[in-house]
């Protein structure tokens, strides 16, 4: 699958959201992916940046992978998540969480 060049932006803030990146792979069974960015303020030193990729191929199924990342003011990034969600027919069937 090719997912377009990520676009990133200079500088965030508690709010912003964006897209990253998209692509489609055809086929008889085509498949789409996204990928977002989300910031929320996480104390008065830090932020939370959770990256987000979904990949759906329609009757075969959709996955949602989540990673959080810490980022503080003295530049500071460290991991704090990583969940996945496994879906098939609007039925969630596995999620997987990690938490550091």
């Amino acid at each position: 699958m090719l997912i377009s060049p990520y676009t990133l932006p200079v500088a965030v803030k508690a709010g912003d959201t964006g897209l990253l990146g998209s692509g489609t792979q055809g086929g008889t069974l085509p498949t789409t992916s996204t990928e977002s960015y989300a910031v929320t303020s996480d104390s008065a030193t830090s932020l939370l940046v959770t990256l987000t990729q979904n990949t759906d191929a329609g009757i075969s199924g959709s996955t949602t992978t989540q990673t959080a990342y810490r980022v503080t003011t003295s530049a500071n990034i460290s991991l704090v998540s990583i969940t996945t969600q496994y879906k098939s027919v609007g039925i969630v069937y596995k999620l997987l969480t990690f938490t550091f």
